[in-house]
């Protein structure tokens, strides 16, 4: 893991910017970093369904229509449906990231490639999309 993320970072577009480096290179550079973040790029578990909610979802056909709209409209079932949204979008980004990253790694390093599959197939298998 990077000590200082923001200086490697500002050292980095300061060599693209300054034609130091391509913008292959920066993205070579970016997946590597990338990689060197792994213990820190896990998948975020859905949150608890509400009892309420859960409810509802075991309640028969007749019980779901009876359930007045003001039900969707409540703070704790409207925070579930936000909060699994973001967790849902957080785990699609890393996952989009790993595949993205993995383009710009070099074809010979297998150790690297091997690492970003393993993390890509982790996200695949524990989190359906």
């Amino acid at each position: 893991m990077i000590e200082n993320p923001g200086v490697k970072m500002k050292e980095l577009l300061t060599k693209f910017s300054t034609k130091q480096i391509s913008l292959k290179e920066l993205a070579t550079e970016c997946a590597y970093w990338y990689l060197d973040c792994f213990d820190e790029i896990k998948i975020k578990p859905l949150p608890t369904i509400p009892n309420r909610l859960q409810e509802y979802y075991n309640s028969d056909e007749a019980m779901r229509q009876k359930t007045p709209r003001e039900f969707w409209l409540l703070e704790e079932v409207r925070n579930y449906f936000d909060q699994k949204k973001l967790v849902e979008h957080e785990n699609k980004t890393n996952l989009y990231h790993l595949k993205t990253h993995l383009e710009h790694i070099a074809p010979g390093d297998f150790i690297a490639i091997q690492k970003f599959r393993e993390k890509i197939i982790e996200f695949e298998s524990k989190y359906l999309y």
